[in-house]
């Protein structure tokens, strides 16, 4: 520790140099750290595993409040053979593209990456070999004379990409093979950088929302000929595609300004085969390009997200030996949303029930039962063709940061449903999503959607998959008074269930409606699919208490409505019950009064066995008993049969 004492004022002199001298700061600091060895070895050590760990790190920026990292690979400017027989050397230069060098067995391949590396620096090798009999060594040089060997990399049959980290600062990269033949696609290291956050900080009681716009079109000067229906990329995703066949190009305008560092690029797209990566490069003036990602072939569609290390006018994409078939290239632009606010004062509980659309206004020829998508979800479909459009009032302006849910059904898997909102029927109309397809986060079909706007408008738009749209809802909220259960001193609460009183009007298509009423019996009515049934409760029943329903049903193909009306006879649709084939009881707290309750189906037929409602009460405590005594209970018969 004494040593550690004498010698520290060295020790703060090295870091001051390297905070001091960004350039060469591994070989200062250990120049430094070998002359206090000379002195004591011991506290040389010490400062050896205190600093290298830090100076690893120090090759990944520390970025500032409200910044991002970012960055881009570059690989090797330059291969050459020193020992042995080289095929295609040139191959491995640049960044992995699914074109090979081939080092046979006992030979070496010396890259160059242009400059020297700081140590800490991370290669990454990607490469595939003939056998794993023997590994792939590594061995790097300052000067490309002196090498030292720092990995053996395993052999692979098939692509593969391994991560070295540079022990001390290096230019020259040789991989020397022994027994084994590989086949080296690239050899390359990450540049780091620090921009802004693109996306706002939001106020107080504000939540940040995003929704994608794609690009605006293709530039056709730098696009290759060979390029099919390269206008299908323009916009977001929708299931229709630009092909590039191998070795072309495809160049899309994203803005009309350039698009800041720090945004997301979101690219739709697949392959023909797992060769070769899809090359992403981007430029701000449309002639000066720089490479940024490697996308991995997929034979399924996939989305790839990049974050912009550069401000952003123009993406091109490159394939190399792999076909690709491009979607859309998006990026998101930014909200500030308020919530909407359905907390409850103290006391009162939050009650929601779903609302759908009013009607329709307007729809392509190939729509079809389009008024079946108004409303909540009731098991009937208004059928969407391929390449139609249908558009739905919701009937009021829907606050931003509501969620719609979409009830549907689709044909296929191959093309999304696009979601479009406006607040006026003539638009302009954005978009802000697409149903039908898997989360890429969580792979669950997407059937919600939050709004980044006020929306009263929603615009489906379909392309070459037809869909079956039953419903667009948002949920509505009450804030409503549960029942009390609180008695005075010495009594308990208790309750029971009473039916409805009877049935009103001419039920529709219904066996046996009286069978309804009362308590649940199983003895039921039977409505049958496009049926319908109103029961009295035979009194108003306060919003907040819960009415039960006993039911069951013929399939599971639609739900039963469920309506609530005062003495006013005003339904309002509360409810979608899902279908049962064994019996259930479901219980709903009311959002409104209700004295009548109305069901109907569509195409499922139900069994309704009761509704009832909960009736709370009052009762004396008959345990109850005075100061200094306890209560005792044991059970009595009956006594036998009344008279």
């Amino acid at each position: 520790m004494k040593t550690f004492v004498r010698f520290s004022p060295v020790f703060i002199d090295a870091i001051r140099c390297l905070i001091r001298y960004k350039a060469n700061r591994m070989v200062l600091l250990w120049i430094y750290a070998f002359w206090i060895s000379q002195q004591a070895r011991k506290t040389a050590i010490i400062i050896g595993l205190l600093i290298t760990p830090l100076l690893v790190k120090a090759q990944i920026p520390s970025c500032g409040a409200n910044q991002i990292l970012t960055g881009y690979n570059v690989g090797a400017t330059d291969a050459n053979s020193s020992a042995g027989t080289i095929v295609a050397g040139p191959n491995a230069i640049g960044l992995p593209d699914g074109a090979v060098a081939t080092i046979n067995a006992n030979s070496e391949l010396i890259m160059d990456m242009g400059s020297a590396l700081p140590s800490g620096t991370v290669l990454k090798v990607t490469y595939r070999s003939a056998d794993a009999t023997a590994p792939l060594q590594v061995l790097v040089s300052t000067d490309g004379v002196t090498y030292t060997n720092i990995a053996q990399l395993l052999g692979s049959t098939t692509n593969t990409t391994s991560s070295v980290t540079l022990p001390s600062a290096a230019q020259y990269v040789k991989l020397t093979t022994t027994a084994t033949v590989f086949y080296p696609d690239a050899v390359t290291y990450t540049v780091y950088l620090c921009v802004n956050n693109p996306a706002p900080s939001c106020a107080v009681g504000q939540q940040q929302m995003s929704y994608q716009t794609g690009a605006l079109s293709v530039n056709s000067g730098s696009t290759s000929a060979g390029v099919t229906n390269p206008t299908n990329a323009v916009g977001v995703p929708d299931g229709v595609v630009a092909s590039m066949p191998a070795n072309t190009t495809l160049t899309l305008t994203m803005s009309t300004t350039s698009i800041a560092a720090g945004n997301t690029l979101n690219i739709t797209y697949s392959s023909a085969n797992t060769t070769a990566p899809l090359q992403v490069l981007v430029s701000s003036n449309g002639v000066t390009y720089t490479n940024i990602a490697q996308l991995p072939a997929s034979t399924a569609s996939t989305l790839g997200t990049i974050t912009l290390p550069f401000n952003t006018k123009y993406v091109q994409f490159q394939s190399d030996a792999t076909a690709y078939s491009v979607d859309a290239a998006t990026t998101p632009v930014y909200t500030c949303v308020t919530p909407p606010n359905n907390s409850c004062a103290s006391g009162l509980q939050q009650v929601s029930y779903p609302i759908g659309a009013e009607g329709i206004t307007g729809a392509s020829t190939n729509v079809t039962n389009d008024s079946q998508s108004a409303g909540p979800a009731d098991g009937a479909y208004a059928a969407i063709g391929t390449n139609g459009t249908m558009t739905l009032n919701i009937g009021t302006i829907v606050p931003a940061g509501s969620a719609l849910t979409f009830a549907y059904t689709s044909a296929n898997t191959t093309a999304p449903l696009q979601v479009l909102v406006a607040t006026s029927s003539g638009g302009p109309y954005t978009y802000i999503g697409q149903v039908g397809q898997p989360d890429p986060v969580t792979g669950n079909i997407v059937t919600n959607l939050t709004l980044p706007l006020n929306a009263q408008y929603v615009r489906l738009k379909t392309t070459t998959t037809a869909y079956n749209v039953d419903a667009v809802t948002y949920l509505a909220y009450k804030c409503v008074s549960p029942p009390s259960t609180t008695c005075a001193t010495g009594q308990q609460s208790v309750n029971y269930e009473v039916g409805a009183e009877q049935v009103v009007g001419a039920p529709l298509n219904v066996t046996n409606p009286n069978n309804s009423i009362n308590t649940p019996d199983g003895v039921v009515a039977v409505v049958a699919a496009n049926g319908e049934l109103q029961i009295d409760l035979g009194s108003v029943i306060p919003a907040g208490n819960t009415v039960n329903i006993a039911y069951f049903s013929a399939n599971a193909n639609a739900p039963l409505q469920v309506w609530v009306a005062g003495t006013d006879l005003a339904f309002t649709d509360i409810a979608q019950l899902p279908a049962s084939t064994t019996p259930r009881v479901q219980a709903l707290v009311l959002p409104f009064d209700a004295q009548y309750i109305k069901v109907n189906t569509s195409g499922t037929a139900f069994s309704l066995d009761a509704i009832t409602h909960t009736v709370y009460s009052c009762v004396n405590n008959p345990a109850s008993c005075p100061a200094g005594k306890e209560s005792l209970s044991y059970e009595t018969g009956s006594t036998g049969q009344p008279p």
